[in-house]
């Protein structure tokens, strides 16, 4: 199950974290493999959760069986040190069943950010092609 807890009109946010709790739990019972949450940090996106941790760790005293997926953490708004501790609490918390995900976010994360979307986008183009004119040469 993929989710990133969108807001709920006329709903209070308390409620709604028990609720998507619930269902959580209920998809544990039902046998569902993972639990996979997103990280957003913006208001376009309309997420609610920008702390998986916090919501992962309230669901993993809930729930037995299913794997608890922070998907994913966003590295450039982690300090590594802080965490790699947290990820490791949470598995222990979690009797092993967190699975990580990392990387940079989003487009629209990138920009509200700080981040040259467009600059490191023309950067990733420009390395394959050489990569592509070394693998041709060789």
């Amino acid at each position: 199950m993929f989710d990133h807890i969108e807001p709920i009109p006329g709903q209070e946010l308390g409620q709604i974290y028990h609720d998507r709790l619930s269902q959580v739990e209920r998809f544990d019972a039902a046998g569902f493999y993972a639990y996979h949450l997103a990280e957003h940090h913006t208001p376009a996106v309309h997420s609610l959760a920008p702390s998986q941790n916090v919501f992962l760790a309230a669901a993993s005293h809930t729930t037995q069986q299913i794997k608890l997926c922070p998907c994913i953490y966003v590295l450039l708004l982690h300090h590594p040190l802080r965490l790699i501790e947290e990820i490791c609490m949470l598995d222990h918390l979690s009797d092993g069943r967190l699975e990580v995900g990392v990387g940079r976010g989003g487009v629209l994360e990138a920009y509200f950010w700080g981040s040259d979307w467009d600059v490191e986008r023309r950067m990733n183009i420009k390395a394959k092609g050489r990569r592509r004119r070394k693998g041709a040469i060789r």
